[in-house]
């Protein structure tokens, strides 16, 4: 009796450290389940790191939108709404696709190992703030190809909604620093100033 107690004792031992450190495929499996299960439900906090992607992309996308169309706004004899829609879709979307090969190979390079699934979803979402930064360009655009507003009202009022988009990220942004109100203020003056003067820089030099 001793004796099988001993071995049932021995049997029922914690397992030696690292002897269960790597996971199966099954178990694989069910944490990237897990963790698309997770992006999915909105009600979820984002933890610091999603949320400062996706304020950093949105921003870039911002900027993006508002290169695109300042360059477009010099043409304006030579374009309509249907022509500056589709290069506003180009740049977004190539820089869309740029922004997500850069993170796969970044990731590549950092951890010798390719993104789990949920870790592209997680890229993806971030990198779809460069494309939603367009939206409210892009409505402005068809109701200029669909003649209901003249193209060059639409162009700059687009442009004028991106100065102001980068304003408010930017204070979204300053929200959530331990800044004190004066470094706040200046974050938010400094990236809206950046957005008005590359206008301003524009109309000048046209």
């Amino acid at each position: 009796m001793d004796e099988r107690t001993g071995q049932s004792g021995g049997s029922g031992s914690p397992a030696a450290p690292g002897e269960h450190d790597e996971l199966t495929a099954d178990q694989r499996e069910d944490a990237d389940r897990h963790l698309r299960h997770q992006l999915r439900r909105r009600d979820l906090p984002l933890s610091l790191a999603e949320r400062a992607s996706l304020l950093k992309e949105r921003l870039y996308g911002d900027f993006a939108c508002l290169s695109s169309l300042l360059v477009l706004s010099q043409h304006t004899d030579e374009s309509d709404g249907w022509s500056a829609l589709l290069d506003l879709g180009i740049t977004l979307v190539s820089l869309y696709f740029a922004n997500l090969v850069a993170e796969y190979v970044a990731h590549l390079g950092v951890h010798g190992v390719p993104p789990h699934r949920a870790e592209v979803l997680k890229m993806t979402r971030a990198a779809s703030q460069i494309v939603s930064a367009g939206f409210v360009p892009a409505i402005l655009l068809v109701l200029a190809g669909a003649g209901v507003i003249r193209f060059p009202v639409a162009l700059h009022a687009s442009i004028w909604v991106l100065v102001v988009s980068l304003g408010v990220f930017a204070l979204l942004t300053a929200r959530h620093t331990r800044l004190g109100f004066l470094g706040r203020t200046v974050l938010v003056l400094v990236v809206l100033g950046l957005g008005v003067l590359a206008v301003l820089l524009k109309y000048l030099a046209h």
